[in-house]
């Protein structure tokens, strides 16, 4: 994204809690004290969570001089919010209970304020979802699914959320939104494509009702995966409803 922005001829101010950035640049100048950051800059991005940005605007009111900010969220703020698992629904309340005390505080000081929900993020080898099923794929030649895998996904990538965020940049709108990959595909078509890229046979196997207990069991309590319960294996058969409190839809362009 830095990259990005820079080549949009962009004077950028970067936060950092400790200066740890080994980059330089005529367009780039670091903070690591907040108040200036914030008196300084006329827009802002905030790539940290969305919880962490919320404490931060509050905390810091006072010193808060931009005209603009773009804050990423998540779908999981809409998909997870009726999730029948109780650790699920209070991960989603905490992106939208963030994403509400960001936008009355974005009103009240008359800020262009643009909540980005991106769907299925990929591309930096450290995300849950593609990324892990690439790795597995590429060591060890096939593939479990705890289902079916009928759910509609909008992988997308997290080049492509750059370039959706620059867009943001330059226009005049707000509100809240969903950031959805340029694809619509199913689970299983998403992870059959990823054989077509390493040139694989594709060998998925489908893990039985009865076994998904055991998978489950595994998950949570030896591998301490909290976020892998019945409701998140269910959801890979079910497309996600993104619409909680009818945010806007924006595509991602390109290919998965």
């Amino acid at each position: 994204l830095l990259t990005k922005l820079e080549g949009e001829q962009l004077n950028i101010n970067l936060y950092q809690h400790k200066s740890i950035l080994d980059h330089h640049s005529n367009r780039f100048s670091i903070f690591t004290n907040l108040s200036s950051f914030f008196n300084e800059s006329e827009y802002v991005i905030s790539l940290i969570p969305i919880w962490n940005l919320k404490d931060l605007l509050i905390k810091n009111k006072t010193l808060i001089n931009f005209k603009k900010l773009i804050a990423l969220s998540s779908t999981s703020a809409s998909t997870k919010f009726n999730s029948k698992d109780n650790w699920e629904r209070k991960y989603a309340l905490r992106f939208l209970d963030s994403e509400e005390e960001i936008q009355k505080e974005c009103k009240m000081r008359n800020i262009n304020c643009s909540i980005l929900r991106p769907s299925m993020i990929w591309g930096n080898s450290k995300d849950l979802n593609i990324s892990f099923i690439m790795k597995f794929i590429s060591k060890y030649g096939f593939l479990f699914l705890p289902a079916e895998g009928k759910g509609l996904r909008y992988p997308i990538h997290i080049n492509q959320l750059s370039d959706t965020i620059i867009r943001f940049v330059f226009s005049k709108n707000e509100g809240l939104f969903n950031v959805l990959g340029p694809e619509e595909l199913t689970y299983k078509e998403m992870c059959l494509r990823i054989f077509e890229w390493y040139s694989f046979y594709p060998l998925v196997i489908i893990v039985p009702k009865f076994l998904r207990r055991i998978f489950i069991i595994l998950s949570r309590y030896i591998l301490k995966k909290p976020y892998i319960n019945y409701s998140s294996l269910e959801r890979i058969n079910y497309s996600p409803n993104m619409e909680y409190q009818n945010p806007m839809t924006v595509y991602a362009k390109g290919k998965f």
